[in-house]
C-alpha cells in the first residue's frame, strides 16, 4: 500500500494535548493522529450522522459522545456481570459473515433485532414473575394456619365461602 502525506494546522493548545496523551499512551503523536484518521475514514454515514447530530444536539464534541457511548456499555457490562455473571461483551459483537466484518447499518439492525427479542422475553418474564407473585399473595389471604399453599380450586372455593367470589384464578 502507498503512503501518502497529510499536512495538518492544528491549534497549539490541541497540539500540546496531543503530546501528552501521546506521552501517556506509549505512542507517538502520528500514531495517535493516524487512529483518528482510520476512524474517521471508516465510519460508515450512518453511524456518524447518529454521531454527529447527537453531539450537534447536546452541544458537545464527538470524541464525548463516543466515550461516553463507550463508558456507558462497559458501566452496563459491568452491572451486568455483577447482577448475572458473565455476559457478551462489547468485543464479541465484532461478527463476520462470509469472512466480512459485520459494521455499520448492518450491526446495528443485527444488534436492534437481538436487543427487541431480549426485552421482550424480559418483558413478558417480569409479567409472569409479577402475575405469580400476585397470586401468591392472593393465595396467602386465603391459607389456614400450617398450609403452605392450596390449589387454584380450592382457593376459589375459599374465596366464594368468604364472598370473595371465586371466578378464574390463576
Amino acid at each position: 500500500m502507498k503512503n501518502e502525506t497529510l499536512e495538518l494546522t492544528i491549534a497549539s493548545d490541541t497540539m500540546k494535548k496531543l503530546k501528552a496523551k501521546a506521552k501517556v499512551y506509549h505512542k507517538s503523536v502520528d500514531w495517535l493522529v493516524q487512529q483518528g484518521v482510520e476512524i474517521a475514514s471508516n465510519l460508515d454515514l450512518p453511524v456518524f450522522t447518529r454521531i454527529h447530530n447527537q453531539a450537534t444536539r447536546l452541544e458537545l464534541p464527538i470524541w464525548c459522545i463516543i466515550e461516553h457511548y463507550f463508558i456507558d456499555r462497559w458501566a452496563y457490562e459491568s452491572a451486568e456481570r455483577e447482577v448475572r455473571g458473565p455476559v457478551i461483551l462489547l468485543t464479541q459483537f465484532a461478527r463476520k459473515q462470509n469472512d466480512e466484518l459485520i459494521v455499520g447499518e448492518e450491526l446495528f439492525n443485527l444488534l436492534k433485532d437481538t436487543y427487541v427479542r431480549e426485552l421482550k422475553d424480559y418483558n413478558v418474564l417480569k409479567i409472569e414473575s409479577c402475575d405469580k407473585l400476585a397470586a401468591r399473595e392472593e393465595m396467602r389471604k386465603y391459607l389456614k394456619p400450617g398450609e403452605l399453599a392450596i390449589s387454584s380450586e380450592e382457593l376459589a372455593r375459599r374465596k366464594t365461602d368468604s364472598g370473595q367470589g371465586g371466578g378464574d384464578v390463576k
